[in-house]
């Protein structure tokens, strides 16, 4: 983990941490579940195993795009150090969906307030 980012997770309380570690956890179940979608779709259709296999390769990295899209208002949230990141996380989860909801969090992580970092020199 890079040194700005050591700082942060160390600043971090535990609202943002629980966020965080939600965020990724989503991320790779679905990215998991994509990909034994696509493996089973594959063996599915008569496919061979190492043709299956490449199947869930691309459903995986597909799958993993569309959640990371899906989920910009998040990271950009997250990244910004948006104070609400974590309520963002929630509101996008449940009503992202709606596309209008999309939206919302989208804006309210572009223009919310952000938390002050502090710089810890060695």
């Amino acid at each position: 983990m890079g040194r700005k980012r050591e700082v942060l997770w160390q600043q971090m309380d535990g609202t943002r941490r629980a966020g965080y570690i939600a965020f990724n956890v989503i991320l790779w179940l679905l990215t998991l579940s994509g990909g034994t979608f696509g493996f089973l779709m594959g063996i599915g259709d008569g496919a061979s195993a190492g043709s299956a296999f490449i199947i869930a390769i691309v459903a995986a990295g597909v799958t993993m795009f569309a959640v990371a899209i899906y989920f910009i208002p998040y990271l950009l949230a997250y990244y910004r150090l948006h104070s609400s990141s974590t309520a963002i996380l929630a509101a996008n989860f449940i009503f992202g969906a709606t596309g209008l909801g999309w939206i919302i969090c989208l804006i309210v992580s572009l223009i919310g307030a952000k938390t002050k970092l502090e710089v810890i020199s060695d």
